[in-house]
């Protein structure tokens, strides 16, 4: 018995620690790479896509496998850019810029956006535009 409390005590420290400070840049960037890894989003297989996918707020599809249709393939797995700041710069966070496999334009990106501690992470469904994003120099950017 003690032995398990101890795990579950244990399991919840480290969980609880994952969020317990604010993200490098680097670190925002890797966790947003690994975010549209594990949601479907580049052509990774199967096997590396989580089972519950996050979902956008404007994504409609009837099972896990329509939605992996639409995504599949979508996105570049390396990020292209990175800014301080969730949609805003005055919106404490991160925003991490990808590519699109495929774009008709090259002025656009998709942007995946999280709290400065890494939570709270999902792909805005407006486009970003490629030009404020692209790059990873975060102290010069304006």
């Amino acid at each position: 018995m003690k032995l398990g409390l101890s795990v579950i005590i244990l399991t919840l420290s480290l969980s609880m620690t994952v969020y317990a400070n604010d993200l490098t840049k680097n670190e925002a960037i890797k966790m947003a790479e690994l975010f549209i890894l594990q949601n479907g989003y580049t052509s990774a297989p199967a096997n590396k896509i989580k089972k519950e996918l996050n979902i956008e707020t404007i994504e409609f599809a009837n099972n896990l496998e329509e939605l992996l249709q639409h995504r599949f393939n979508t996105l570049k797995r390396k990020a292209i850019g990175v800014r301080k700041g969730r949609k805003s710069e005055e919106e404490a966070g991160w925003s991490v810029a990808f590519d699109y496999v495929d774009a008709k334009s090259k002025d656009h990106c998709r942007v995946v956006t999280m709290d400065p501690d890494g939570s709270n992470m999902g792909v805005e469904h407006v486009m970003g535009i490629r030009s404020y994003f692209v790059g990873f120099d975060i102290e010069n950017k304006k």
